[in-house]
């Protein structure tokens, strides 16, 4: 082996990474809806309000994930549990004093395009999960 070198070439990657992905793809979605908010009259507070959600959201899923590497399974398992449930209750609490301090035109835009962000991000690691878990079909390695 030459210094610096690794032994191996490194893996390539599998179906699961590559629906593990997809969460990223949330980033650009969340993008392209401030154009679709301007076209549709609505809010740009309801964007605003949803990209500081989501960023804080993807910033502490982070800082979660990176911590949990060096816990025990079950431990890691629990923190990860609470920082989820934390993160969700997190979001209504400011969805629904967002709807009290600025109203529903901010409110509700932001908590749909949250939601469409959520079901992207969980189904995609959900996927990517479950692929993970698959046994190689006969002839695959």
């Amino acid at each position: 082996m030459t210094e610096g070198v690794p032994a191996a070439p490194p893996e390539r990657p599998t179906r699961a990474h590559w629906l593990l992905a997809i969460r990223w793809i949330t980033w650009l979605i969340l993008l392209l809806a401030l154009p679709v908010f301007l076209w549709a009259g609505w809010d740009t507070g309801g964007w605003l309000l949803c990209a500081g959600l989501w960023t804080v959201q993807k910033l502490i899923q982070s800082g979660v994930n990176r911590y949990v590497l060096d816990l025990p399974p079950t431990p890691a398992v629990g923190v990860a549990g609470f920082a989820f449930l934390t993160r969700a209750w997190g979001t209504i609490i400011v969805l629904l004093l967002a709807e009290h301090f600025w109203g529903t035109a901010v409110a509700i835009p932001a908590a749909i395009l949250f939601t469409v962000l959520y079901t992207i991000d969980v189904m995609a690691r959900g996927m990517a999960w479950a692929e993970s878990k698959r046994e190689p079909r006969e002839g695959q390695a």
